[in-house]
């Protein structure tokens, strides 16, 4: 597999962060624990988007109480209910 590489300029409270981590031992080069930083920043992003969808969610959950558009709990279940059934 051939990589690209890119030049990067940390600042040294990054560095010193990064050396502790290799002196851990949990890493063996630079590029893993840039890396495992990468992964965890992808999954922060991914994280983020669905908490937006669901304050969305929320904010129409809300808009529709508003209106009055309710269904009791007993009802919502006894439909759910039949609709298994089939």
């Amino acid at each position: 597999m051939t990589r690209d590489l890119m030049d990067i300029l940390l600042i040294s409270e990054a560095e010193h962060f990064i050396q502790q981590q290799l002196e851990t031992g949990r890493f063996s080069s630079v590029s893993e624990v840039v890396d495992a930083g990468i992964r965890l920043l992808e999954k922060r992003q991914t994280y983020q988007r669905r908490f937006e969808e669901l304050r969305r969610d929320v904010e129409i959950g809300i808009a529709q109480l508003d209106r009055g558009e309710v269904v009791e709990g007993e009802t919502f279940m006894q439909e759910l209910r039949s609709q298994m059934a089939i």
